[in-house]
């Protein structure tokens, strides 16, 4: 399918009582290397050429424009972008998380000659030493599958980063990556890495996130050139000035997420690019991937936005298939790849033991349960045959006062953790958890009373996090999910140690209880390994 000309620019003028005519001549297009999409017009003096209107040529094969800004009149479609301001802070990422040089202000966006602007400028602005513009369509229009793309020119200069890209508006998927990013387009000091960067952000939360990502060169501070994907539901594809050069497909990407209390963390085949996403542009200085901004590097710059354009496919396929165009079948996907899940079981019927492949044989580590602190004979830990035919034998708690139980080495050596979050940065997210069935008897249990569920480490270290009797399902089984990094965060002074622990699960009453328990285990995903540690 050819996009090779992407625009017509129509001028509209009468033919004077005199016949005098007019004579329209093309200096280039929307695409390609060859320059901006300067036209020229020759006209008899002294009539002036009327306006310039934009009119976006539908592509062939099926593709349909639902959604585009040409950058006519002389400033930016509220209607159609929001501008986002400052250093990130308000977003909970201070220095947009790149550790970015800019402080983003509406000052530096524009609407000029039938262009977007975004300039970065070197000057000292709320403690940065520069500042630039970024704006996006979120609230405005979001989009799902279909055929993105823009027409950009883009500065030279060391410490540039020139980005159109995408991110989901309402994420099923947690925070990022696990609810995803799509990079139509990034070109990071240009004049000197001469290339654009196509990539996917996936996975899980940060810092586990995982990306798929290919260059391909280009001299983008030559002139315009057309950056775009064309996503379906199983595969998202890159496009510079038309030529196919990257591929990812759904089995390449993966989101492992927290689904809430009841769910636990979780994945979707098809999860995080089957949700509404929303259009990014922007100009940074500085930060993790350009680096310090170079000594030749000229300020102002600017980022020259001509069209963006959002084609929806009228096969009426939801998956959005249906319009492929130009695939280049070199173009081979990233390997699949996705999460890798480890449990352990705790306590099920009967204390369970752990155990390990290591080196060709098996080696396995007792568990055992009881009390970890005094109790002062307060608390009664036994098993019963539960009355629930889905339950056989269960630990059956009972304390007149408080007390503790807890699942913990046989051998009474410490058990290490790997890949699950530790401290003090209890704030990385990772996916760890504890998961039990838990039966409340509502005539022995104090309803104003508290569940502190967790782990401990050594001395008096614990992490835990509180659960309300009134607020949990009494006098019957439920299912009960605690995250490990609440537990870190939870922990006092973090003091929690995950790579030597005591107690792999601790629950204790803070009043007088009559518990069942059965059914704990110890989950974890991760994007390689995690798991309790061999002896």
């Amino acid at each position: 399918m050819g996009f090779s000309s992407k625009t017509r620019k129509k001028y509209l003028a009468y033919l004077s009582v005199c016949s005098i005519s007019i004579g329209l001549v093309s200096c280039g297009g929307g695409g390609g290397s060859s320059g901006s999409a300067d036209w020229g017009v020759t006209v008899p003096a002294p009539i002036e050429p009327p306006p310039v209107i934009e009119e976006p040529v539908e592509p062939a094969t099926g593709w349909e424009l639902v959604w585009n800004d040409e950058f006519d009149g002389n400033s930016l479609n509220g209607s159609k972008w929001n501008i986002q301001l400052g250093d990130g802070s308000d977003y909970g990422i201070p220095g947009w998380g790149n550790n970015e040089l800019q402080w983003y202000q509406a000052e530096n966006i524009a609407v000029e000659d039938g262009k977007l602007l975004i300039t970065a400028r070197q000057e000292s602005t709320n403690g940065y030493p520069y500042s630039s513009g970024r704006l996006r369509t979120s609230g405005k229009y979001d989009t799902r599958y279909g055929r993105i793309e823009a027409s950009i020119q883009v500065p030279a200069g060391v410490g540039l980063w020139s980005a159109f890209w995408m991110l989901p508006t309402d994420s099923q998927y947690g925070g990022w990556a696990s609810g995803g990013e799509i990079d139509i387009m990034e070109v990071i000091n240009a004049g000197t890495t001469n290339e654009v960067l196509g990539t996917v952000h996936y996975g899980m939360a940060w810092p586990l996130n995982q990306q798929a990502g290919r260059s391909h060169p280009v001299f983008a501070e030559d002139g315009f050139h057309t950056y775009a994907i064309e996503w379906e539901q199983d595969e998202i594809r890159w496009y510079l000035d038309d030529i196919h050069y990257h591929t990812v497909s759904s089995a390449t990407w993966w989101s492992y997420f927290y689904g809430g209390p009841s769910i636990g963390y979780t994945s979707n085949t098809l999860a995080p690019f089957d949700q509404d996403f929303h259009l990014l542009l922007n100009l940074a200085v500085g930060g993790n991937l350009p680096g310090a901004v170079g000594s030749a590097t000229v300020f102002p710059s600017a980022l020259a936005v001509d069209y963006v354009r959002i084609y929806k496919c009228d096969s009426g396929n939801q998956d959005g298939t249906g319009c492929r165009s130009d695939i280049n079948p070199s173009v081979a996907a990233p390997a699949a790849e996705n999460v890798t899940i480890s449990s352990y079981d705790l306590y099920t019927n009967s204390v369970q033991s752990l155990s390990w492949i290591v080196e060709g044989k098996t080696v396995s580590r007792g568990l055992t349960f009881g009390s970890l602190g005094s109790n002062n004979g307060a608390m009664v830990i036994s098993e019963i045959n539960a009355e629930d035919t889905a339950h056989g034998t269960v630990v059956y708690l009972y304390t007149a006062n408080s007390g503790d139980f807890s699942v913990y080495a046989a051998d009474g050596n410490a058990i290490g953790l790997t890949g699950m979050g530790n401290n003090p940065n209890w704030w990385e997210l990772h996916a760890g958890e504890l998961m039990f069935d838990l039966y409340i008897d509502s005539s022995g249990t104090d309803p104003d009373s508290n569940l502190f569920i967790g782990m401990s480490s050594a001395g008096q270290a614990a992490g835990r996090v509180e659960l309300k009797v009134s607020d949990l399902p009494q006098n019957q089984w439920t299912s009960i999910i605690v995250k490990l990094n609440d537990l870190l965060a939870n922990s006092i002074d973090q003091s929690l140690d995950t790579s030597a622990l005591r107690g792999l699960f601790v629950l204790e009453p803070t009043s007088y209880a009559s518990l069942q328990l059965d059914n704990i285990k110890l989950v974890c995903g991760h994007p390689s390994s995690c798991g309790v540690l061999a002896p």
